[in-house]
């Protein structure tokens, strides 16, 4: 079973007994993160503790991928979600950063 994994036989017997335990803790990680969106005091808080869940999403994405042994696909979603992020982040930054200076 661990011929196809991207873990060395030894951990990868260890994960697949622990099979929980990682998306636990990418869990727990992103619930920090809201805290830090609910509570920022700023909105440049706020939009730091998104981008940091986004990152968490996609590292917890590449986790259960090789968990499951369908690491492409996972990789591919991961992707595609971290562009998003991305650009999320730059559009808002960039609203932010027109929004203060007056047109002439």
């Amino acid at each position: 079973m661990c011929e196809k994994s991207l873990w060395p036989p030894p951990y990868c017997e260890s994960l697949k007994a622990d099979n929980g335990q990682l998306p636990f803790l990418g869990s727990s990680l992103i619930l920090v993160y809201m805290f830090r969106v609910f509570r920022g005091p700023t909105v440049y808080d706020r939009i730091l503790g998104l981008n940091g869940i986004s990152t968490k999403a996609i590292i917890l994405l590449t986790i259960l991928g090789s968990l499951n042994e369908q690491l492409e696909m996972f990789v591919d979603v991961a992707l595609g979600y971290a562009v998003l992020n991305i650009v999320g982040g730059l559009s808002v930054a960039k609203y932010l950063e027109h929004q203060g200076t007056p047109e002439c």
